[in-house]
């Protein structure tokens, strides 16, 4: 299979840190180059790879040898939170069905694992006066990254990501064209503060709009942007992460539109119960429909 210019080898994956890091296993490798080849987003590969290696430093054996009991042993020893438990327990789960589909094992180990029951998760915006403080101070860096966060509602991958034939601004009205997850692109409206935010950055002729700063080649990472961002925030003394400005974006976008579909194909996301998980509702508006209810005065 061609690799792709710019992917890693097909025995390697990019670590956090952007760093090549030996896949080892050869059904692994082989499982990776299926992802790559049914387009999985980077972060994909890199969390399923951590999964497996986490798990195969454990067992001490092969993926195709790792039994039940080394899965369970596994799982009780794992020291990470929920969501990041059960976000291993989906990408082993993946791995270990894909291993049963293309005969490289006859059983499937994964149906020990057990699923955390996590708590719903609530919208978390950030508030507008902390918004206001972040975009006011924020170096030349990152100041068009707080913008795309928190008025286009683009991830800190799509930051990274973003080209400059991405950039639409000679169309009316002018928009974005942002890769979202799984390389599904959408069309996402451009604000003329954003398109103002990205000319004072200044944009390039072509390629990455967002150049690396440490020699390194191809786009920032999307830990970089997301963990400069924090860093700036917390400066500030701001308890928030660059997702919440996407969560600040969704919020006004549905308390204007009132448009649960629109919401979702604007954030890119494939259901809009996902939305709905990041658009928080107004108190406002939910005082107003609660006193319909309440009886008049006599």
């Amino acid at each position: 299979m061609r690799r792709r210019r710019g992917a890693p080898p097909m025995h390697t994956v990019t670590d956090l840190r952007g760093r090549l890091v030996d896949i080892g296993d050869p059904d692994l490798a082989e499982h990776v180059a299926w992802m790559r080849l049914r387009r999985l987003s980077a972060a994909t590969v890199r969390l399923r790879v951590t999964a497996a290696r986490s798990v195969l430093r454990h067992a001490g054996r092969p993926a195709a040898e790792v039994t039940a009991d080394d899965l369970d042993g596994w799982q009780r020893t794992l020291a990470v939170c929920d969501s990041s438990r059960a976000s291993y327990v989906s990408q082993l789960r993946c791995l270990c069905g894909w291993m049963v589909e293309h005969g490289v094992r006859a059983d499937d180990p994964s149906t020990v694992l057990v699923v955390p029951r996590l708590p719903r998760r609530m919208p978390r915006p950030i508030g507008e006066d902390d918004l206001e403080l972040a975009l006011a101070s924020a170096p030349e860096r990152i100041a068009p990254w707080l913008e795309l966060a928190s008025f286009a509602g683009l991830r800190a991958a799509e930051i990274a990501a973003l080209r400059r034939d991405d950039v639409r601004e000679s169309v009316d009205p002018p928009v974005l064209l942002v890769h979202g997850k799984g390389n599904r692109e959408r069309v996402v409206p451009l604000a003329p503060r954003v398109l103002d935010a990205l000319r004072r950055h200044g944009m390039p002729d072509r390629g990455w709009v967002f150049r690396r700063m440490d020699g390194g080649s191809g786009p920032n990472l999307p830990g970089t942007v997301s963990a400069l961002s924090a860093e700036h925030l917390r400066g500030l003394g701001i308890p928030a992460t660059l997702h919440q400005l996407r969560h600040r974006f969704a919020t006004q976008l549905y308390q204007r539109s009132r448009d649960i579909r629109l919401l979702q194909d604007i954030l890119g996301h494939s259901s809009p119960a996902t939305s709905a998980l990041y658009a928080a509702w107004a108190p406002a508006a939910a005082e107003h429909v609660m006193s319909l209810g309440r009886r008049r005065a006599s």
